[in-house]
């Protein structure tokens, strides 16, 4: 295109016609450069404690207003709040296995201290 300024990392590459640059990326040194990862953001929130409702709640609102204020791309945002409500989901389903175990343990011991009492006719 005309219009379009060439620097020496855009020559020789086709216009990207209103689309997005590629994510830069960070050559793992392990690697010797075969396998490229994205580049983490310049600043990350601090994680909160993920092991309960309310943190992973907590999270999902941080997710939420980083989107929002542009920080981080709506589909990062998605894919996180969905990794965020399957851990939810678990974090549900281990807290309720734990407390049936809980009441069952209660039922079989109360169970065992029942003597049978036997009708005299």
């Amino acid at each position: 295109h005309p219009m379009t300024k060439k620097t020496p990392e855009t020559a020789g590459k086709p216009p990207l016609h209103g689309r997005k640059p590629p994510l830069k990326t960070a050559t793992s040194a392990t690697t010797r450069g075969k396998v490229a990862t994205p580049a983490p953001p310049a600043s990350l929130p601090r994680l909160r404690k993920l092991t309960s409702i309310e943190g992973l709640l907590a999270e999902m609102r941080s997710v939420y207003r980083s989107c929002r204020a542009g920080v981080l791309p709506p589909a990062t945002g998605t894919r996180l709040v969905y990794i965020l409500q399957v851990m939810a989901q678990l974090t549900e389903t281990a807290t309720l296995e734990k407390r049936i175990t809980a009441m069952e343990e209660k039922v079989k011991t109360h169970e065992e201290r029942i003597t049978p009492v036997r009708l005299v006719r």
